[in-house]
């Protein structure tokens, strides 16, 4: 008898989110930005014991007429809505329906309801376990996971993904966080003491990425450059490994904190391994806000002159930035966008503060009585939605400043304006001792075009907007990768706000609560 097929199934964003493809008309289109590092790895540990195909719902959809004859679904918090609709509507199948990855692991309670396997946690160590019973028909209703040795994770299956609907591929190098941000899910779901992938294993990696045509890869660390040892060693052996590739070298990009601008060393092998790009979480300009979440990482620094160093290293950022901490007032929305404005970040990932589960945020406001029970499943990072009562904002007037923060700070002459700051700020790097190109084999770079020249068919704003940023690049070509990428994310954010019903120039250059209260 053949392998019993498992449907393996990345469900669609509740949101449709900063880093959803937008088409060349301003619309929404069928491709990702990042290609999903989640069920390409649970592929290869089940290919064992089942034939495997992936689905990506947000391109594909879901087959709901599979014959298939399990259904496994992961996803995080924000998946969570399509999670339970695709569960339900395999169970009216009569399908056995297994449900693990990072909202599985952290809200098991509300998932275990929709699922017959219930997987929880980091599954390396015991996946023989898991997908053996499964195929046998004599499976447990629910695994627990451990924290497995890096160097045992394999090479996910990129084979069966759909790979030339993405822009990047994604390779996962440590997991775990050491830092203490209260409102944070990763050190309760991977753990506070960061693991490393031997580097022989990343270049394997590495090398399967660059075989199905991925020319930019997304490094998917909570942090890549925490263990400053080891990240340089990681970051020397990337950079060599990239000089060697016969079609030319690889871009990255990662995430980072900001005492990445305490390292010249750091900053360095990162341009020279080929990364450009680090999201930082910022949160706010508002000390006593960082305090209360101990982000203590971003105390008694200049953010400012910080970020100005991360750009003279040659590397951009897009930045994390969030309002609703419990020391935050009503100026708090002025007082992120002079911020935003002053630090010269074009591109902001802007969202109302969330608790998720099992976070001491969650646990703290739960016992205060500050948890909204029918937003539980609301997202971190949405810009207008919280399961949180905050301390000194109502939930209205959150919204309200959250509109006119969004408007004033992707205003086509205030994004235009931090970008060109920024072309002026950005170094050139190590990375530049070789021609980094702007390119992809599975064609999707041709799409980028097309949506990067959509933006002068946003309005007159947009149109003067991008010929002033592209005449100025003209100066400093450095600068293109960078410029091609925040410039793509400005079509995104704008289809976004477009999809949402959230665009409202009469907003901008006007006090947050002039006329909305």
């Amino acid at each position: 008898m053949g392998k019993r097929k498992v449907y393996l199934i990345n469900p669609i964003e509740a949101d449709v989110g900063y880093f959803k493809w937008p088409n060349s008309s301003g619309g929404l289109t069928d491709y990702v930005y990042i290609a999903d590092l989640a069920t390409t790895s649970v592929a290869r540990l089940m290919e064992s014991y089942f034939e495997v195909e992936i689905c990506e719902a947000s391109i594909q959809g879901v087959d709901y007429s599979t014959d298939a004859d399990f259904i496994a679904i992961t996803g995080k918090i924000s998946q969570w809505n399509h999670m339970k609709e695709i569960s339900q509507e395999f169970k009216k199948r009569d399908k056995t329906v297994i449900i693990g990855g990072s909202y599985a692991s952290l809200s098991y309670e509300k998932v275990r309801p929709y699922c017959d396997v219930l997987i929880r946690g980091e599954i390396e160590e015991i996946a023989d376990e898991i997908f053996s019973e499964i195929a046998s028909g004599n499976y447990k209703k629910e695994y627990v996971g451990t924290q497995p040795d890096m160097s045992k994770l394999l090479v996910p299956r990129w084979d069966l993904y759909p790979n030339e609907k993405a822009l990047m591929g994604s390779i996962q190098i440590s997991r775990g966080c050491p830092f203490q941000c209260e409102f944070c899910d990763v050190i309760e779901y991977l753990g506070r003491k960061q693991r490393h992938k031997p580097v022989d294993n990343i270049l394997s990696e590495l090398d399967e990425l660059y075989k199905v045509g991925y020319r930019e890869a997304f490094i998917a660390d909570d942090n890549l450059t925490v263990h400053r040892k080891k990240a340089k060693e990681i970051l020397k052996a990337i950079g060599d490994w990239n000089r060697k590739q016969s079609d030319g070298p690889m871009l990255f990009r990662t995430q980072a904190s900001i005492d990445l601008a305490k390292d010249d060393e750091m900053m360095d092998l990162a341009t020279y391994a080929g990364l450009f790009a680090v999201f930082i979480g910022i949160e706010t300009p508002n000390v006593e806000s960082l305090k209360e979440t101990r982000k203590f990482q971003n105390l008694r620094i200049d953010l400012v002159d910080q970020i100005h160093k991360v750009f003279n290293s040659g590397l951009s950022i897009y930045g994390g930035m969030i309002v609703g901490f419990d020391n935050d007032t009503l100026d708090i929305f002025e007082r992120q966008f002079n911020f935003i404005s002053e630090s010269s970040i074009p591109y902001v990932t802007y969202g109302l503060l969330n608790a998720p589960d099992q976070t001491p945020l969650h646990e703290r406001l739960e016992k205060a009585g500050r948890l909204v029970p029918e937003n539980e499943g609301t997202v971190a990072g949405n810009a207008y939605e919280t399961n949180i009562l905050f301390e000194n904002i109502s939930t209205e007037e959150a919204q309200i400043g959250s509109k006119w923060l969004m408007n004033n700070m992707y205003a086509a002459e205030n994004f235009g304006e931090r970008l060109c700051h920024f072309i002026e700020l950005l170094g050139k790097g190590v990375h530049n001792e070789q021609s980094y190109q702007i390119k992809s084999l599975n064609g999707v770079i041709k799409e980028l075009f097309k949506v990067i020249r959509s933006i002068k068919r946003m309005g007159v704003e947009e149109e003067q907007m991008h010929d002033r940023v592209i005449r100025m690049l003209s100066k400093h070509p450095n600068a293109t990768p960078h410029v091609l990428n925040y410039l793509s994310l400005y079509a995104s954010i704008r289809a976004t706000m477009k999809f949402n019903d959230t665009w409202d120039q009469n907003l901008v250059g006007r006090p947050a609560f002039e006329v909305q209260l």
